[in-house]
C-alpha cells in the first residue's frame, strides 16, 4: 500500500467527482450507528498572508484573526465511534 502524502485525497476527490451518495455506499459499512458515536465539524482558515502563488489562497473571513485574511479554507467531518476514528471528508 502506497502511503498517502500531501494533497492526494484531495486530488483524489477532485478528480473523481465522488457524489455524496456514493461515497456513502463505500463507507456504510464501517459505520455503527449508536450511542456512543460522534459527528464531529471543524472549519478552518489557514492564514497563507505571504503566500503569493498558491492556487487555492483567496480572501475569506477568519474568526482567529477576526477579518478578511488570504488563506486556504478548510472543513472536517471526522466520525468517532467507541475505538474508531473515521476522516469522512476533508474539504478546501
Amino acid at each position: 500500500m502506497r502511503p498517502l502524502v500531501h494533497d492526494v485525497v484531495s486530488y483524489f476527490l477532485k478528480k473523481a467527482r465522488i457524489t455524496p451518495a456514493q461515497l456513502w455506499s463505500l463507507v456504510k459499512g464501517l459505520i455503527n450507528d449508536s450511542q456512543a458515536s460522534c459527528l464531529i465539524i471543524d472549519d478552518s482558515v489557514q492564514n497563507k498572508q505571504y503566500s503569493k502563488s498558491i492556487e487555492l489562497v483567496k480572501r475569506q473571513y477568519s474568526g482567529a484573526e477576526g477579518g478578511l485574511v488570504r488563506g486556504i479554507g478548510v472543513v472536517n467531518l471526522v466520525l468517532s465511534q467507541t475505538h474508531q476514528t473515521f476522516a469522512i471528508i476533508v474539504r478546501i
